[in-house]
């Protein structure tokens, strides 16, 4: 498993798409190496430094849960079922 440290404002178009390509936040210089092909099930893990600005000053300060029926219903206390009957597609639109 390879693990990356980096800034929210560091994901952008390019490196999202490298993430999911290769691995990594850079393009590779040869995209026919053979080192690029991972095994199956490998892992690469992003840590986000500062992930509070993000809520504060970046995208994120728009993700309201507020706006979300499942959290809306929740909170109304609507959101109490017995051990084997929920299901997942309830609640999404």
């Amino acid at each position: 498993m390879a693990t990356i440290n980096t800034t929210w404002q560091a994901l952008d178009i390019e490196a999202m798409t490298n993430l999911y390509l290769y691995g990594t936040l850079n393009t590779p210089s040869s995209k026919a190496d053979e080192a690029l092909i991972r095994e199956d099930g490998y892992v690469t893990e992003i840590q986000i430094d500062n992930v509070a600005s993000f809520m504060s000053d970046g995208l994120g300060r728009f993700a309201l849960g507020s706006n979300i029926s499942v959290v809306k219903e929740f909170m109304n206390g609507g959101v109490f079922y017995a051990p084997g009957e929920y299901k997942a597609g309830d609640y999404f639109i």
